[in-house]
């Protein structure tokens, strides 16, 4: 729902650079998969063969994991970098021009059991600190919004109450003001 929001309604291009990477990795290391189960050789033969594809299987697979956990963390979306004025006129009824110069990625964090859903927004190119939580003095711009908002009485997703909410965070964002915003039922 972030995504088509972002896309469709606002427009913004999303950065799939490091997904295709990650992609790639996946893909390469399937290969060795199948080549070590599927390679003509009779088993006692292919032995060597076997060790080698599913070591570099497992080597590839940790080089993932250790982008997933320590390089990309909880970031969902990354947006694609833009040089320009862009026009945020779904987000502000004036149509005001604001100069995007920079790439935003939006991270989210839902604790066990927690009613809050956090959505960070920071920009991918600035050089000050980054704290999921929000917490310190870096440019981040979080949301938190309450889950029990976005359901109907049947349990069925409120997209556009969610998009509503979403559009608001960017429009705070994009005008530079950051900290945490909460979005709760109270706030109707």
């Amino acid at each position: 729902s972030l995504l088509e929001c972002l896309q469709d309604e606002l427009g913004y291009d999303i950065d799939y650079k490091n997904d295709n990477i990650k992609m790639l990795l996946m893909f390469i290391a399937s290969c060795f998969a199948l080549t070590a189960q599927f390679y003509p050789l009779p088993f006692p033969k292919n032995r060597i063969l076997i060790g080698i594809c599913v070591g570099i299987y497992f080597f590839i697979s940790g080089i993932l994991q250790f982008i997933i956990t320590f390089i990309d963390k909880n970031h969902i979306i990354k947006t694609a970098y833009m040089n320009k004025s862009y026009v945020h006129g779904n987000v502000h009824g004036n149509g005001k021009i604001l100069p995007i110069r920079e790439s935003i990625l939006f991270s989210s964090v839902l604790e066990k059991y927690e009613y809050y859903y956090k959505l960070n927004l920071h920009a991918v190119n600035t050089s000050d600190e980054y704290d999921v939580n929000g917490n310190g003095n870096s440019k981040v711009t979080v949301g938190e919004f309450y889950i029990g908002k976005y359901f109907t009485e049947t349990g069925d997703f409120d997209e556009k109450r969610y998009w509503i909410d979403i559009k608001s965070l960017i429009k705070l964002y994009c005008n530079g003001k950051y900290g945490v915003v909460k979005y709760d039922h109270k706030s109707d």
